[in-house]
């Protein structure tokens, strides 16, 4: 879908959008997860309190051991996050961050709007013409965050930096990437929505073309 989106923006001529794209640097997910934030977004969704306490208990009063080449050493106890190697695991993270996507969907300002037709490369399904508001792309740890202005950036910024500092989500602004039809190739700076949660209420990145090519 991103590569969708970018294709419109550059070759659509009857799309006048700005598209702002910040791909953003989330690390350790799975050690970060705090059980007590798990617990409320397993309650959110209304998951059978048995079934929550079953879950909750398998990542409570554990001990680790780390395997070196002179042995293992001694036994460690773990206060946070969850094992990744457990099953259940990929699925506990999409719901611990259910709460954020749903928020950036439901009040992220000034979405880019993707044409149906610009997935018609992607799809042998000829569609009606649809327009389809995104405000990022999330899968597992990889997120972007997408808007049609520089305000709605600032307003996908400031709600993630919330959430992220009430979770214990560790995110590194200094590793974001910025992509924008408007401004590439200068320094610009986000001013971040007041909050008591967040220490620094500015966040400067340098914006790239909507032609560079890396990955996400």
């Amino acid at each position: 879908m991103l590569d969708a989106i970018i294709h419109q923006r550059r070759f659509d001529k009857s799309d006048n959008q700005e598209l702002w794209l910040v791909s953003q640097d989330i690390s350790k997910v799975f050690d970060s997860i705090d059980l007590n934030m798990l617990r409320l977004a397993l309650i959110r969704l209304h998951i059978p309190s048995l079934l929550i306490k079953f879950i909750i208990n398998l990542f409570t009063r554990r001990n680790n051991k780390i395997i070196t080449h002179h042995g293992d050493t001694s036994g460690y106890g773990v206060k946070i996050g969850i094992d990744q190697g457990e099953i259940i695991s990929p699925l506990l993270w999409v719901i611990y961050l259910d709460p954020l996507l749903t928020t950036l969907n439901r009040e992220g300002c000034d979405p880019f709007i993707l044409k149906s037709s610009a997935l018609l490369d992607y799809s042998p399904i000829e569609y009606e013409q649809h327009n389809l508001p995104v405000s990022h792309i999330t899968f597992m740890d990889d997120s972007t965050l997408i808007a049609s202005s520089k305000r709605g950036i600032e307003d996908r910024l400031s709600i993630t930096a919330e959430f992220y500092t009430l979770n214990n989500t560790q995110a590194n602004s200094a590793k974001y990437i910025l992509l924008s039809s408007e401004q590439f190739s200068q320094t610009i700076v986000f001013d971040l929505s007041p909050s008591s949660l967040i220490t620094s209420h500015t966040l400067t990145l340098k914006a790239l073309a909507l032609s560079t090519s890396f990955d996400f």
